[in-house]
């Protein structure tokens, strides 16, 4: 079965943008239902890759790169969104991961 998602003219930021996994899937298929997508990764490479695909494809899309495991670095996103875009309508956050040496259980998770 398949969903139509009618996004035309809506921004959407997507978090975790590499091509290869949920995010890059993720911002493919809002691009193609006709949003402006905002890609945001810690790697450009990553952001390059699914530009690159969705513009291929005909949409539209601009990328930031941010370590979202950052604070200082997350509270730039949204408002290069605003800045860039003008307006946020929606938000995918695939981005995920802990470095190996930071795994723990969850409780003894810091921010």
């Amino acid at each position: 079965m398949s969903i139509s998602i009618d996004l035309q003219g809506r921004v959407v930021l997507v978090c975790g943008v590499a091509r290869g996994g949920i995010g890059g899937a993720t911002a493919r298929r809002v691009a193609a239902s006709g949003a402006t997508v905002f890609a945001v990764d810690h790697r450009q490479t990553f952001i390059d890759q699914t530009l690159a695909d969705i513009e291929a494809a005909g949409g539209k899309a601009e990328g930031m790169v941010a370590d979202l495991t950052d604070p200082d670095q997350s509270a730039l996103v949204v408002p290069a969104v605003l800045q860039k875009l003008g307006r946020l309508d929606g938000v995918a956050n695939v981005a995920g991961g802990v470095p190996e040496d930071e795994w723990r259980r969850l409780e003894e998770t810091p921010l």
